[in-house]
């Protein structure tokens, strides 16, 4: 998925970003560890490290200060985050809208008139 990030005057297109990356980067600042987070997804802790660590190069920011025992979210991680939540919720409105679309009746009438009615 390709976005396109305006900043002012100038655009630069981000590629690599998925919603996966961004559904991960969630889940680390809901649960302040990327250990528990790991563990609310199903994944290992090196896939969400992994994830972030592809993120923050998508996005060439540092989106967590590692310098402590835990990572923190910098102001820009921050920024990000409010960003992609709005952006994972949007995605799962399409999910609804595509389902509801699939499972409607065709949106179009049909009518047939036979030859032996008057009109």
């Amino acid at each position: 998925m390709d976005a396109n990030i305006s900043f002012g005057k100038s655009e630069r297109v981000v590629t690599g970003l998925t919603l996966e990356q961004l559904r991960i980067l969630d889940a680390v600042e809901r649960r302040q560890s990327f250990t528990a987070a790991a563990k609310e997804l199903g994944v290992a802790t090196s896939a969400v490290s992994y994830a972030i660590a592809g993120l923050e190069r998508a996005l060439r920011l540092d989106l967590f200060d590692r310098t402590g025992h835990r990572a923190e979210i910098t102001i820009e991680g921050r920024r990000v985050l409010d960003a992609g939540r709005g952006v994972l919720e949007r995605a799962a409105e399409l999910e609804v809208l595509a389902r509801s679309l699939k499972d409607e009746w065709e949106p179009r009438l049909g009518v047939v008139v036979d030859g032996c009615l008057p009109m």
